[in-house]
């Protein structure tokens, strides 16, 4: 009996047409002991945003036995080599993945100053006003509707333009 040979068996029909990361993985496969390949790899599954996918073919390719078949393509190699490059194609994944992560657009900390402004402003306003009242016995100037115009107008200040970048 003739033992199975390491070469990439070709997959079925279906899998053909599945798309540009199985066609790559096929390459990658006859190119396992490759980092170039392993590379271009990534970057490819990064490109069509499939480095979940990416990352479970390399998993597997790391937990399966001597024999391992990963989504019909045979993986080349020794468990131990193939074990370790796994591990660094993975580590590529994960490299590319947190690089898409830390360059999409981050989003401004929102200060504390930029909430204390509006509210120590309208505080001081509602102090003044129950000050004038009192001082000129007028209920009117602490009435409901004279509150609510009080902090429409803290409300419409543009506080944002008026703190220090």
């Amino acid at each position: 009996m003739s033992e199975t040979p390491e070469t990439t068996p070709e997959p079925p029909i279906a899998d053909v047409a599945a798309g540009p990361l199985d066609a790559a993985w096929r390459e990658l496969v006859t190119q396992w002991s490759d980092p170039a390949a392993h590379k271009s790899f990534v970057v490819l599954a990064a490109q069509v945003d499939a480095l979940p996918e990416a990352a479970r073919r390399y998993r597997e390719a790391k937990a399966q036995g001597e024999t391992v078949v990963v989504d019909g393509y045979r993986v080349p190699g020794s468990g131990e080599s193939r074990r370790e490059i796994a591990e660094r194609g993975l580590q590529l994944v994960l490299a590319q993945a947190l690089a898409r992560f830390e360059s999409g657009p981050r989003a401004e900390p929102r200060s504390k100053a930029g909430v204390f402004l509006p509210v120590a402003a309208l505080m001081m306003l509602f102090g003044l006003s129950f000050s004038i009242a009192n001082l000129t016995r007028n209920p009117a100037l602490v009435s409901l509707p004279s509150l609510a115009v009080q902090a429409l107008i803290v409300a419409l200040i543009p506080w944002q333009r008026l703190q220090r970048r």
